[in-house]
């Protein structure tokens, strides 16, 4: 496993498709281009919990699952086979949620990439 730095870190996310505003990933802690594995994490902000519930700020799980596709993304963009390809989010398999999401929380992630056994050429993460 590799370390990531600040730097590159930052030319990764900066690849996402997504504006600005909608890149959930705060940072990565480690990537591993054998087992297609990346370890990273969002710090919870009250403007990504605002609007979901009234009373209650409280963060989406669709966000969440939104965090560890833009994790895959950046794994894939860890590989310089693929550094330049705009990965296509396909789905989530095993993804487990333990509990409510406030603002002020650390959510870290993990993400594999694996082969679809129905397909040679698609992946999912999860």
């Amino acid at each position: 496993m590799a370390a990531v730095t600040a730097a590159d870190f930052t030319a990764m996310i900066d690849k996402l498709p997504q504006g600005a505003g909608f890149r959930f990933v705060s940072g990565v802690t480690t990537i591993d281009l054998d087992t297609l594995m990346i370890e990273a994490f969002v710090v919870v902000t009250e403007q990504m919990c605002h609007g979901h519930l009234e009373y209650v700020p409280l963060l989406p799980s669709v966000l969440v699952e939104e965090a560890i596709a833009q994790a895959a993304c950046l794994l894939i963009f860890a590989d310089p086979r693929y550094a330049d390809m705009l990965p296509v989010f396909r789905g989530l398999r095993e993804v487990q949620q333990g509990g409510a999401i406030f603002p002020g929380d650390y959510v870290a992630l993990s993400a594999v990439i694996t082969l679809d056994p129905r397909s040679n050429e698609s992946y999912y993460a999860g």
